[in-house]
């Protein structure tokens, strides 16, 4: 919430990870460099972000509550999910929606 109105990036080694919109208006991008990001917006607020263990828990952690969810819908275990990215998952809910029709 203290950030909420202040341009700020998430950053790693070198360069910016992530941006808000507000830091992206004032000419941040995605993967720039954390000197051009500072020229480009000099009271952007850098958070280091290197460290990706905490999220990867937090991640695990979604993944199966959504797994759980997946496969209490209707069509039970036939349905299934797949995690994509670190922050990225996919139901495929077929059987459920088969058996809502059948």
């Amino acid at each position: 919430p203290d950030l909420a109105t202040k341009p700020f990036a998430v950053g790693q080694k070198h360069i910016i990870v992530t941006c808000n919109y507000i830091a992206r208006s004032r000419g941040v991008s995605k993967l720039m460099l954390r000197t051009a990001a500072m020229k480009a917006c000099p009271e952007l607020i850098i958070i280091e972000g290197s460290d990706l263990e905490p999220y990867r828990r937090q991640a695990r952690k979604i993944y199966n509550a959504f797994r759980t969810a997946v496969a209490a819908l209707p069509g039970g275990t036939a349905n299934f999910s797949k995690k994509g990215g670190m922050d990225e998952m996919y139901a495929d809910v077929s059987a459920g929606v088969n058996s809502f029709f059948s």
